[in-house]
């Protein structure tokens, strides 16, 4: 448990202070997104997410603009844990990379299951910016600790992220080399928005 908190939090030095250095950007239109779905394009599979504009509208903002900028389009999954989580969205490929803004925490009741869409943060609880990562089961001790601004939308979309985690990875490694990284890489082939199926709108 303690890796995982680590691992998603990624308390580096460098990381905290580049996060310190960034302002808060986005505008925020919840009801934009109130019946959009995100999808991640992925060189094993397409993920699909229902979003939560009306738990975390900042982050559901802040996650489609940069969708929209096509800042994902051929970045990485830099982690992997079977049966834990998947990580992704680093600029570099790096636990520490960072995008072009911060958005503050929107903690919710929503649980960590599997297919649940969440922002990686380093140690400041506002300092979340691109990296995101899904969880692949329960995970209560996560709970009200990171933003949940999304959901898996299908099974389909819950068998790509459980077939992306089961990718062969360099395991725990000692710092500074990155722990968890893909041997094979898992590209984010593209990214883009799109209306809800009129089936699973409310």
């Amino acid at each position: 448990m303690r890796r995982i908190v680590f691992l998603l939090c990624s308390v580096l030095i460098v990381s905290t202070v580049l996060a310190g250095e960034k302002k808060d950007s986005v505008k925020i239109d919840p009801a934009v997104y109130a019946d959009s779905q995100i999808v991640l394009e992925t060189s094993l599979g397409d993920i699909v997410f229902d979003l939560y504009p009306d738990v975390a509208p900042r982050q559901v903002t802040s996650f489609t603009k940069l969708v929209n900028m096509g800042f994902y389009d051929s970045l990485t999954f830099h982690r992997a844990i079977p049966g834990t989580l998947i990580q992704g969205g680093s600029p570099d490929g790096s636990p520490t990379g960072q995008g072009p803004w911060t958005v503050p925490a929107e903690f919710s009741d929503l649980k960590h299951d599997d297919g649940t869409l969440a922002m990686a943060r380093p140690a400041d609880i506002n300092g979340a910016t691109c990296q995101f990562y899904i969880s692949l089961r329960n995970m209560p001790f996560l709970d009200g600790k990171y933003t949940i601004f999304g959901h898996t939308a299908d099974s389909l979309s819950l068998a790509v992220i459980h077939r992306i985690s089961k990718v062969e990875t360099t395991g725990k490694q000692p710092f500074p080399k990155i722990s968890d990284l893909p041997l094979e890489t898992v590209f984010i082939t593209g990214a883009y928005i799109r209306a809800r199926p009129e089936s699973k709108k409310p």
